[in-house]
């Protein structure tokens, strides 16, 4: 199994088509889209992760500490993904980590940094934005951050009239675009979480599937990135 097959069973057209989908209603803003946060039951034990929906949509990523930019604003670097760099022994404890380079090529962005580096990078990013969709009460840090890049861009921007002056939820874009099927036949995640509420049984199987799906992902992009670091 290839790069071009996606955690949810879709191919890399469905999520590319959905951010078309999502760039043209975004009207000259940005979207930020953090994963969502791991939940401890004592300890060092953790409750099974559960990707953020509205991420999983736009991207198919289900990997912990993934923060998704998109950028109707920009003429390059539309589509920016921050993700936790590697770390052997890390990943024996919490799973195979992909890191930017292999993200960036997975997942059909534009850029890919490290985690570490989204308080410096994120102000540039948003500046220029009409508005920032971002929904608030989720993430403590990353909502910390898009507030200190309005306020960056606003000192920045006060003279010419540029830069975001609003944040607004991401739903009311993305709620609307999960309930319908995309245009291959696909099903929203909006769509898929009710059927599989009205049918837990029979979801069980297309979970087994997804799961696998991408765990063949993520090695077949490492194994990209094992030949890359080879040939140099």
């Amino acid at each position: 199994m290839g790069l071009e097959h996606f955690r949810a069973g879709f191919d890399a057209e469905t999520f590319s088509g959905r951010r078309n989908r999502v760039f043209e209603r975004l009207d000259g803003g940005a979207m930020v889209l953090p994963a969502s946060p791991v939940k401890f039951r004592s300890g060092d034990s953790e409750y099974r992760y559960r990707p953020d929906s509205e991420l999983l949509y736009v991207t198919g990523m289900e990997e912990p500490g993934v923060v998704a930019v998109l950028r109707d604003h920009a003429d390059e670097e539309r589509f920016v993904l921050f993700v936790r760099e590697r770390d052997a022994e890390a990943e024996q404890w919490s799973g195979t980590r992909l890191g930017p380079e292999a993200a960036r090529d997975a997942f059909g962005a534009d850029a890919a940094f490290p985690l570490a580096e989204l308080e410096e990078r994120l102000p540039g990013l948003l500046h220029g934005a009409r508005r920032v969709n971002y929904r608030l009460g989720g993430q403590e840090r990353v909502e910390r951050l898009v507030v200190e890049a309005l306020r960056w861009s606003r000192r920045r921007g006060a003279r010419k009239g540029q830069g975001p002056r609003s944040v607004v939820d991401p739903g009311e874009i993305l709620s609307e675009l999960r309930v319908h099927k995309d245009p291959n036949g696909g099903v929203g995640a909006g769509g898929a979480s009710g059927r599989a509420l009205s049918g837990g049984r029979r979801r069980r199987p297309r979970v087994r599937q997804h799961r696998r799906l991408w765990r063949e992902r993520v090695r077949a992009a490492l194994r990209g990135q094992s030949r890359a670091a080879v040939r140099r």
